[in-house]
C-alpha cells in the first residue's frame, strides 16, 4: 500500500481535467474535451486598467474537435 501524506496543500485553481479527491474513490473512463477562444489575450502586471474594450471572436469551426467514444458493440 502506498501512503502519501501532505502537511498542507493550497489549490489556487482547478482547471481542465483536474480534480482533488479524498477517501475511497475511483475515476473510471475520465476524459476531458476542451476548446477556448480568447478575444482579449492576457494582461500581466500591477495596477493594469482596461476600459472601453470591444472583443470580437470570429470562430468559423462548425465542429471544434470531433469526439469519438470507444464503445464495443455486439452485432447479432
Amino acid at each position: 500500500m502506498i501512503n502519501i501524506c501532505f502537511d498542507n496543500m493550497n489549490v489556487n485553481s482547478v482547471m481542465n481535467s483536474s480534480g482533488i479527491f479524498t477517501g475511497s474513490n475511483v475515476q473510471l473512463y475520465w476524459k476531458t474535451f476542451l476548446k477556448n477562444n480568447f478575444g482579449f489575450g492576457n494582461t500581466i502586471g500591477i495596477k493594469n486598467d482596461s476600459t472601453g474594450i470591444i472583443n470580437i471572436v470570429n470562430d468559423h469551426d462548425v465542429i471544434d474537435g470531433p469526439m469519438f467514444l470507444n464503445k464495443t458493440c455486439k452485432s447479432e
